[in-house]
């Protein structure tokens, strides 16, 4: 038995270090597994930290895109404009209309020329009569009229009613209510520009009056019965359109 001793020791201790060897690995790769196990976790963690953030950003960015184009492009007549540029014209236009649309519609010069860069929103009327006196515009005086009587409007006080007119011999002219038009669909005071026939064309004849120009210098049709209204007539739509319509032809005076 005293011989197998040293022989039972060695296995003993072979069988005892492989043991502790194993155990030695596992003790240094259970750490290493729980440290990188808790890496993942908090890569993870960051990860979706910084990105929730950036979301929101991103959301934030698209919103506020979504809603600046949603400001320009927010008037169902602009947006029908912007997507059928020549669809918003009748189809029985007038052929003296069709005709001083091509004209204005020159490159350079053309009739009512002075209207492609004129903006008159945020202004007051003394503004508005400074800024086209500078730009050789002629100031007349004169009054709303009734479309049906042809008789000047009055307030209720029964005073007369001032439509101011400004015209450039181009054939550009603008028309600014002053006053407002009380009992109409706009009756705080505002501004139209237009473009006439001609140049030597009357400013108190609306009949004279070609198309009306927007505030980024396009042509509009100057009334309902020369414009093209995609929705059915007697639909809700229609109305709105018009009322779209309306307010892009119209600028608010300060």
């Amino acid at each position: 038995m005293r011989r197998w001793l040293p022989f039972i020791l060695v296995l003993t201790l072979c069988s005892l270090v492989p043991s502790a060897s194993a155990q030695r690995r596992a003790n240094l790769h259970k750490p290493t597994a729980v440290a990188a196990k808790q890496t993942l976790k908090t890569k993870a963690q960051r990860t979706s930290r910084a990105s929730q953030p950036k979301v929101k950003l991103r959301l934030g960015a698209s919103a506020k895109a979504a809603g600046s184009k949603g400001s320009q492009t927010g008037n169902a007549f602009q947006r029908f404009h912007q997507a059928n540029p020549t669809g918003i014209w009748a189809k029985n236009l007038k052929p003296e209309v069709t005709r001083a649309l091509a004209d204005f519609n020159k490159p350079k010069g053309g009739l009512g020329h002075s209207m492609k860069n004129l903006d008159l929103r945020a202004m007051s009327f003394p503004q508005i009569e400074q800024l086209l006196k500078s730009r050789g515009f002629v100031r007349e005086d004169g009054t709303i009229k009734n479309f049906v009587t042809k008789q000047p409007e009055r307030n209720a006080k029964g005073e007369v009613l001032r439509q101011v007119f400004f015209a450039h011999s181009d054939g550009g002219m603008v028309r600014v209510k002053p006053d407002g038009y009380p009992g109409s669909p706009r009756p705080q005071p505002h501004v139209v520009k237009s473009v006439r026939f001609s140049g030597k064309d009357t400013m108190h004849d609306f009949a004279r009056e070609a198309f009306k120009v927007n505030n980024a210098g396009l042509p509009i049709p100057k009334a309902p019965s020369d414009l093209h209204n995609p929705h059915p007539s007697t639909s809700a739509k229609a109305l709105k359109y018009i009322d779209a319509w309306a307010n892009v032809a119209h600028t608010d005076v300060k």
